[in-house]
Protein backbone atom coordinates (compact mmCIF):
# COMPACT_ATOMS: atom_id res chain seq x y z
CA UNK A 1 0.00 0.00 0.00
CA UNK A 2 2.85 2.35 0.82
CA UNK A 3 4.25 1.67 -2.48
CA UNK A 4 1.49 2.46 -3.98
CA UNK A 5 0.33 5.52 -2.32
CA UNK A 6 3.70 6.98 -2.66
CA UNK A 7 3.73 6.47 -6.59
CA UNK A 8 0.55 8.63 -6.69
CA UNK A 9 1.63 11.09 -4.07
CA UNK A 10 4.84 11.12 -6.58
CA UNK A 11 2.56 11.52 -9.80
CA UNK A 12 1.02 14.61 -8.15
CA UNK A 13 4.28 16.17 -7.35
CA UNK A 14 5.10 15.65 -10.82
CA UNK A 15 1.95 17.39 -12.40
CA UNK A 16 2.34 20.06 -9.80
CA UNK A 17 5.56 20.96 -10.55
CA UNK A 18 5.21 20.67 -14.59
CA UNK A 19 2.13 22.99 -14.28
CA UNK A 20 4.21 25.35 -11.82
CA UNK A 21 3.32 27.96 -9.62
CA UNK A 22 0.92 29.23 -11.56
CA UNK A 23 -1.61 26.51 -11.64
CA UNK A 24 -3.00 24.64 -8.62
CA UNK A 25 -4.32 21.01 -9.02
CA UNK A 26 -8.08 20.43 -7.59
CA UNK A 27 -8.82 17.57 -5.79
CA UNK A 28 -11.02 16.66 -8.64
CA UNK A 29 -8.32 16.86 -11.14
CA UNK A 30 -6.30 14.54 -9.26
CA UNK A 31 -9.17 12.03 -8.93
CA UNK A 32 -9.32 11.82 -12.87
CA UNK A 33 -5.64 11.15 -13.20
CA UNK A 34 -6.01 8.13 -10.70
CA UNK A 35 -6.50 4.60 -12.38
CA UNK A 36 -10.25 3.68 -12.55
CA UNK A 37 -11.58 0.74 -10.76
CA UNK A 38 -11.87 -1.04 -14.51
CA UNK A 39 -7.83 -0.88 -14.42
CA UNK A 40 -7.51 -1.80 -10.83
CA UNK A 41 -10.02 -4.67 -11.40
CA UNK A 42 -7.68 -5.80 -14.17
CA UNK A 43 -4.38 -6.29 -11.67
CA UNK A 44 -7.40 -7.89 -8.93
CA UNK A 45 -8.55 -10.53 -12.07
CA UNK A 46 -5.03 -11.49 -12.64
CA UNK A 47 -4.20 -11.61 -8.83
CA UNK A 48 -6.88 -13.56 -8.47
CA UNK A 49 -5.88 -16.10 -10.99
CA UNK A 50 -2.39 -16.23 -9.36
CA UNK A 51 -3.81 -16.83 -6.09
CA UNK A 52 -5.74 -20.21 -6.81
CA UNK A 53 -3.40 -21.87 -9.05
CA UNK A 54 -0.91 -20.84 -6.01
CA UNK A 55 -3.11 -22.41 -4.02
CA UNK A 56 -3.85 -25.81 -5.90
CA UNK A 57 -0.53 -26.40 -6.11
CA UNK A 58 -0.29 -25.81 -2.40
CA UNK A 59 2.32 -22.92 -2.37
CA UNK A 60 0.75 -21.46 0.35
CA UNK A 61 3.04 -18.58 0.32
CA UNK A 62 2.64 -17.53 -2.71
CA UNK A 63 -1.43 -17.51 -1.95
CA UNK A 64 -1.03 -15.44 0.78
CA UNK A 65 1.01 -12.81 -0.96
CA UNK A 66 -1.38 -12.65 -4.05
CA UNK A 67 -4.34 -12.41 -1.67
CA UNK A 68 -2.29 -9.72 0.52
CA UNK A 69 -1.84 -7.79 -2.81
CA UNK A 70 -5.44 -8.01 -4.04
CA UNK A 71 -6.44 -6.25 -0.95
CA UNK A 72 -3.46 -3.44 -1.16
CA UNK A 73 -5.28 -2.59 -4.69
CA UNK A 74 -8.63 -2.51 -3.07
CA UNK A 75 -7.32 -0.02 -0.72
CA UNK A 76 -6.12 2.40 -3.65
CA UNK A 77 -9.33 1.62 -5.07
CA UNK A 78 -11.08 2.74 -1.90
CA UNK A 79 -8.99 6.21 -1.61
CA UNK A 80 -9.42 6.73 -5.40
CA UNK A 81 -12.88 5.70 -5.90
CA UNK A 82 -14.35 6.51 -2.92
CA UNK A 83 -17.91 6.00 -3.86
CA UNK A 84 -17.15 1.87 -4.07
CA UNK A 85 -15.76 1.46 -0.39
CA UNK A 86 -18.57 -0.25 1.43
CA UNK A 87 -18.65 -2.44 -0.83
CA UNK A 88 -14.84 -3.17 -1.15
CA UNK A 89 -14.69 -3.30 2.73
CA UNK A 90 -17.86 -5.56 2.97
CA UNK A 91 -16.42 -7.84 0.12
CA UNK A 92 -13.12 -7.93 1.66
CA UNK A 93 -14.15 -8.79 5.00
CA UNK A 94 -17.09 -11.07 3.88
CA UNK A 95 -14.74 -13.42 1.01
CA UNK A 96 -11.41 -12.63 1.78
CA UNK A 97 -11.24 -13.21 5.55
CA UNK A 98 -12.36 -16.86 4.20
CA UNK A 99 -9.71 -17.28 1.96
CA UNK A 100 -7.24 -15.86 4.52
CA UNK A 101 -8.32 -18.82 7.20
CA UNK A 102 -8.07 -21.49 4.67
CA UNK A 103 -4.75 -20.17 3.40
CA UNK A 104 -3.66 -20.27 7.06
CA UNK A 105 -4.81 -23.65 7.42
CA UNK A 106 -3.35 -25.07 4.38
CA UNK A 107 -6.73 -26.53 3.51
CA UNK A 108 -6.93 -26.42 -0.48
CA UNK A 109 -10.62 -27.83 -0.05
CA UNK A 110 -11.97 -25.45 2.40
CA UNK A 111 -9.83 -22.65 -0.23
CA UNK A 112 -11.78 -24.07 -3.48
CA UNK A 113 -15.44 -24.04 -1.46
CA UNK A 114 -14.53 -20.41 -0.27
CA UNK A 115 -12.61 -19.26 -3.37
CA UNK A 116 -15.89 -20.25 -5.80
CA UNK A 117 -18.02 -18.34 -3.35
CA UNK A 118 -15.46 -15.09 -3.95
CA UNK A 119 -16.01 -15.90 -7.49
CA UNK A 120 -20.13 -15.61 -6.96
CA UNK A 121 -19.58 -12.40 -5.02
CA UNK A 122 -17.25 -10.65 -7.81
CA UNK A 123 -20.08 -11.72 -9.95
CA UNK A 124 -22.94 -10.25 -8.00
CA UNK A 125 -20.95 -7.30 -7.21
CA UNK A 126 -20.77 -6.73 -11.39
CA UNK A 127 -24.67 -7.26 -11.58
CA UNK A 128 -24.99 -4.70 -8.48
CA UNK A 129 -22.76 -1.90 -10.36
CA UNK A 130 -24.34 -2.58 -13.62
CA UNK A 131 -21.53 -4.10 -14.96
CA UNK A 132 -23.50 -7.57 -15.46
CA UNK A 133 -21.07 -8.38 -18.43
CA UNK A 134 -18.25 -8.79 -16.62
CA UNK A 135 -18.52 -12.34 -15.26
CA UNK A 136 -14.99 -13.68 -13.93
CA UNK A 137 -14.57 -17.03 -15.03
CA UNK A 138 -11.15 -18.77 -13.51
CA UNK A 139 -9.07 -19.98 -16.87
CA UNK A 140 -8.64 -23.77 -17.04
CA UNK A 141 -4.87 -23.65 -16.77
CA UNK A 142 -2.36 -21.67 -14.84
CA UNK A 143 -0.30 -18.61 -16.09
CA UNK A 144 2.44 -20.33 -18.18
CA UNK A 145 4.77 -17.08 -16.63
CA UNK A 146 5.17 -18.81 -13.00
CA UNK A 147 6.42 -21.61 -11.47
CA UNK A 148 3.82 -23.26 -9.27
Amino acid sequence: MKIKVGFIILIVVFLVSLFGKSHSLTLKEISKIQPGLGTIMVEFGHRFTILYYGAKSLNWELAKYELDEMVEAQEVAIITRPEYKQQLEDFEHESFAKLYKAIKNKNFIEFKKQYTNTIKACNNCHVKNNHSFIRYKLPSTPPDFLKF
